[in-house]
């Protein structure tokens, strides 16, 4: 096995410098789980907060207990008068001394007279009134802790204090055979100047970490960077367009493919740092060029010429990611639940194997629990990566389960059905009167297709579409199954769901 890379200018050190990099806060000598990473979220106005809640609630706590142990004692007490007077004296000694410093003949009292051994547990056979009252106060108590701030932790790269663990050479990367002396921290040698090789100190003395990381990132970021604004400015116009400037976003080296526009990547490469490293500012520039605003009508001249459209003659139809489709389901119906932030929703398996959220939770799916052993049924039909392996590009494929998925699937069922109640609801009888006063359609309520055709599409049908939707949903509402429950109700989710599969709701055109 060569030292160096086996296609691509980096020397084998070149690798371990990069290591260096992160070896502080990775430290494999003394792994970290992330457990054991974490970091609280809690600001010095919320701890405060949590001080004066725990105070509060300290107060009430000692008040409840003051009052439970005399609810107890005079429970307690009202027992004890139901045995004759010479024996009381000895069985409230007995019970009121502690359990390790009773004597043999006091164990054998309490054990004799279980009737005695009250608890706050027990308090509501002797005096429900004082039980409930003390029910009372701890719910009022719960309120009050309720208060503190939510405790929410990241788990982060840190470094231990006073650790700098060194980065060897392995030999033929042989992690039992370190060579030479340690490895300091850099760049590629390949993407410096010539003379000109970026070196990072082995330790920032004015920070309390390495400080090798902040040192990288901000050499990466100093906008003289061959390669980091170009990826990164070739990773945003992918995210657009469908297909990067290099299509193998991954590898820019010589297995990689090269640009298709060289002085374009250029351009945004140097657009970035001048932008400030804005990424809102530079989809916006990207989103207001001419290209992104081409229409996706094919030409035959064009075509001709340049089949695969790599000139950018129209743009490129392209299907929504797994996350948007969903999404913008919930979204039309008006369920998305925009909450920022917060705990993960968690992923559970139906009875026909298919995973999904439980009770159909609205939350957006960026906030659903990633599981690589229950992947979401859904957003894996649609191209949602697994989380095997990295995945430096999405594959938008088209396949019979995504077909399958839209036809008999649980979620888009629901969806449809609950985008067709939300249209009955919203719908008013003069809605897109001009329309459908001008066409002659079958369906005694037009103004529901034209509703649902607004809140999926954001347009009115025209008058075929409305024509065509009016015969199916009629034909739809006389079918016995819809004549069981609700036949407009079950013809329009019929409805919905063609409109929720069909191409302009799933593609970006």
């Amino acid at each position: 096995m060569a030292l160096d890379h086996r296609y691509d200018p980096i020397p084998q050190t070149d690798y371990y410098r990069l290591r260096a990099v992160f070896e502080p806060g990775l430290d494999p000598g003394q792994w970290r789980r992330p457990g054991e990473r974490r970091v609280s979220l809690l600001t010095d106005a919320d701890r405060a907060k949590t001080a004066l809640v725990d105070a509060e609630a300290a107060k009430m706590q000692a008040e409840f207990d003051v009052k439970q142990k005399a609810a107890v004692r005079e429970a307690f007490e009202k027992e004890l008068e139901k045995f004759p007077a010479d024996d009381r004296p000895k069985l409230k000694a007995a019970f009121d001394a502690p359990a390790d410093k009773r004597t043999e003949e006091q164990k054998k009292l309490v054990a004799a007279n279980p009737k005695l051994n009250l608890t706050p547990g027990v308090l509501y056979q002797y005096n429900p009134k004082a039980a409930d009252e003390l029910k009372a106060m701890q719910a009022k108590i719960a309120t009050k802790r309720a208060e503190r701030p939510v405790e929410e932790f990241v788990a982060v790269m840190t470094e231990i204090p006073g650790r700098l663990p060194a980065t060897k050479l392995f030999h033929r990367g042989d992690a039992r055979q370190p060579i030479g002396p340690d490895i300091l921290p850099g760049d590629l040698t390949v993407t410096a100047a010539e003379g000109k090789r970026f070196e990072i100190p082995a330790k920032e003395a004015s920070l309390p970490s390495s400080g090798r990381r902040l040192a990288w990132a901000k050499h990466l970021t100093d906008g003289t960077h061959p390669l980091f604004g170009r990826t990164m400015a070739n990773r945003l116009w992918l995210n657009h367009f469908g297909r990067g400037i290099v299509d193998t976003p991954g590898e820019f080296g010589r297995l990689g493919q090269p640009p298709t526009h060289p002085e374009l990547l250029d351009w945004l490469a140097t657009e970035l740092p001048r932008l400030g490293w804005s990424q809102k500012k530079f989809h916006k520039l990207l989103m207001t060029s001419t290209v992104y605003r081409q229409s996706s009508r094919r030409e035959p001249l064009k075509d001709a010429i340049d089949g695969g459209n790599t000139l950018y003659g129209r743009f490129s139809v392209r299907r929504l990611e797994a996350e948007a489709v969903r999404d913008r389901m919930l979204m039309v119906n008006g369920r998305l639940d925009r909450t920022m932030f917060g705990p993960s929703v968690g992923i559970v398996e139906d009875a026909a194997g298919q995973v999904g959220t439980p009770d159909d939770k609205p939350r957006r799916s960026v906030y659903l629990q990633a599981r690589r052993s229950k992947p979401v049924a859904f957003l894996t039909t649609f191209d949602a990566p697994g989380g095997e392996l990295s995945c430096e590009r999405r594959n938008a494929m088209t396949s019979a389960p995504q077909s399958l998925m839209l036809m008999n699937g649980e979620f888009v069922r629901k969806q449809a059905a609950q985008l067709a109640a939300k249209a009955k609801v919203d719908v008013s009888v003069d809605f897109a009167h001009d329309l459908v006063g001008s066409v002659k359609v079958e369906y005694a309520r037009p103004q529901l297709i034209a509703k649902v055709w607004q809140l999926a599409y954001l347009r009115l049908p025209t008058a075929d579409e409305l024509q065509i939707a009016s015969r199916f949903v009629q034909q739809q509402s006389q079918s016995p199954s819809a004549k069981k429950t609700d036949p407009e109700l079950a013809a329009l989710t019929n409805l919905c769901q063609q409109l929720l599969a069909s191409n302009e709701f799933l593609y970006v055109d």
